[in-house]
């Protein structure tokens, strides 16, 4: 029989004893401090001992202790955006050394996002980095945890704190969407003038507040705004726009008000109006003369030239 013993005061007094039959004894719980560990080998009577082993030494490392969420403190509601940054903080842990961060979707238990080595108490996640936080739909709902770490040394493995957890209920909310004019598009300038150039975008059921920016840019570093219509539908139409370099946007927020405006401004150019071609005159003839006998034979005197086909008026 072998008797496994542990103690504090070099088995004065504190001595504590695990009984065995085999070479091995697992899942001993002791309290964190410095031990002196020895083996005594028994007979089956238990009342002759036939040998001990010498003492040695082990040190027992108390349990990292588990940090807490400081923000958010519990579940935490929100809309975001799919390129929102979202901001952590938790209690700092005296002994660890680092960090680590993980985020799970609740219903599958897939862990979408991990982050190791933190050597601050505080983490940012930008959505857009962690393609599969953003490819799970409008709704989510996400478990977070952070556990501290201790590194392995010589003596000491790695030790690891209990996670700390929390839940965040997400709502994706989408980015306005800009469909045309498209970026580094170009408009025939007499297209410009005739028709109105409509500017559209995606239905966005998020956006409670709207506002349609059209500016123009001038050569000289100048920068105008146009026109700006606040809370259109899904298309604004803008009449008779000259020659020259635009850019538009749609500015929108939520009703928490967070800010849904599109990525970047459009950029689009509408160019110049060529000339037209010379009218050519038909009616009079070139040197006509106007004398009595004409005048006799008519009361009036037609001019009339050839139609221009993209004129739409003429001044004579």
């Amino acid at each position: 029989l072998c008797i496994l013993q542990f103690s504090t005061d070099g088995f004065e007094e504190n001595i504590q004893e695990f009984e065995t039959s085999t070479t091995q004894i697992n899942g001993i719980n002791l309290p964190s401090g410095n031990y002196s560990w020895r083996v005594k080998i028994l007979d089956n009577q238990k009342h002759v001992e036939l040998s001990k082993t010498e003492n040695r030494r082990l040190t027992v490392m108390n349990k990292l202790e588990t940090p807490e969420f400081i923000y958010p403190k519990s579940t935490l509601t929100e809309t975001i955006t799919s390129d929102s940054i979202l901001k952590f903080e938790y209690s700092p842990v005296s002994e660890s050394d680092f960090y680590n961060f993980k985020i799970y979707d609740t219903q599958t238990n897939e862990l979408v996002a991990k982050i190791n080595n933190i050597q601050e108490n505080k983490v940012e996640i930008k959505l857009s980095d962690y393609p599969l936080i953003k490819n799970k739909g409008k709704q989510i709902v996400l478990k977070c945890s952070v556990a501290a770490v201790a590194k392995r040394n010589e003596n000491i493995p790695e030790r690891i704190s209990n996670p700390a957890e929390i839940e965040l209920n997400l709502n994706i909310a989408d980015k306005m969407q800009l469909f045309s004019p498209k970026m580094d598009s170009t408009i025939d300038g007499l297209t410009a003038l005739h028709s109105p150039v409509k500017f559209d975008w995606a239905e966005n059921k998020d956006a409670v507040q709207k506002e349609f920016i059209l500016k123009k840019h001038f050569a000289n570093g100048i920068t105008k705004i146009v026109t700006s219509v606040k809370n259109p539908g899904t298309y604004v139409e803008q009449r008779r726009l000259s020659a020259g370099k635009y850019s538009w946007i749609v500015v929108a927020k939520t009703k928490e008000g967070l800010d849904l405006t599109s990525e970047n401004e459009s950029y689009f150019t509408i160019l110049d109006v060529p000339p037209l071609a010379s009218v050519k005159l038909k009616k009079p003839a070139e040197k006509f003369i106007i004398g009595p006998e004409y005048l006799a034979k008519n009361r009036k005197i037609s001019f009339e030239w050839q139609k221009n086909k993209d004129a739409t008026d003429y001044i004579f």
